[in-house]
């Protein structure tokens, strides 16, 4: 009851050349991806884009709106939202 296992077309030789290749072009890809960052970080300073996440004061004539008033729900979401709480308000049946 001897195992026999079936022999395979490449040799070690050509799976090594193969494998060498393959870790030639995936060194030749990481070597590539810091030199794009640089260059995306060199054109655009961070201070540039500071303004995106810094929010501006709101003007003294402009009242800030109150939150729930700036929430838009579907009517479908709010009526489930109530039926939740409704539930959650009745006592418990035992």
């Amino acid at each position: 009851a001897s195992l026999r296992i079936p022999g395979s077309n490449n040799t070690i030789g050509e799976k090594l050349e193969k494998y060498n290749s393959a870790v030639q072009r995936s060194e030749g890809v990481k070597s590539s991806v810091p030199a794009q960052k640089s260059r995306l970080l060199s054109s655009e300073g961070v201070a540039s884009k500071r303004n995106f996440f810094e929010r501006s004061a709101p003007s003294k004539a402009e009242p800030a709106a109150p939150r729930k008033d700036s929430l838009k729900i579907p009517g479908s979401v709010t009526s489930r939202i109530n039926l939740w709480i409704s539930r959650a308000q009745e006592p418990a049946k035992e």
